[in-house]
């Protein structure tokens, strides 16, 4: 071993210098990798609130966090919500809910214009 060179590294054929990892150390960080892959997963599936019910999975989010009221905010109330079932339930807010109230996850339905037809001739 030259001067040079520090315990704990390999000196390669170019010159460079590599990190000597032990197996030990590398299954410690192994075991680290995979322990904070399977708290991301665990949370993922344990998800709650607003995003568990914005992707479909469980029940639904209390009226208290939705900010659930039981009259409109001005031109929004939840009978022209795209989340409303009538007579009285919502995809995202626990059930009974009125249709003139209104929540925070409110999102207008789209509006449909139709035209008139034209008149083609006599007798249309």
């Amino acid at each position: 071993m030259n001067d040079s060179e520090s315990p704990g590294s390999i000196t390669r054929h170019d010159g460079t210098e590599e990190a000597e990892v032990s197996r030990r150390d590398f299954f410690h960080q192994a075991l680290r990798g995979a322990a904070v892959a399977g708290a991301g997963a665990f949370s993922a599936v344990t998800m709650s609130g607003p995003v568990q019910a914005q992707y479909g999975g469980g029940p639904n989010v209390w009226k208290s966090t939705a900010y659930y009221r039981d009259y409109p905010n001005g031109p929004q109330f939840c009978g022209r919500c795209v989340h409303f079932r009538p007579p009285a339930a919502c995809q995202i807010v626990e059930p009974p809910i009125s249709p003139q109230g209104w929540c925070r996850f409110f999102y207008p339905q789209p509006v449909v214009l139709y035209r008139r037809r034209a008149a083609v001739g006599p007798g249309y």
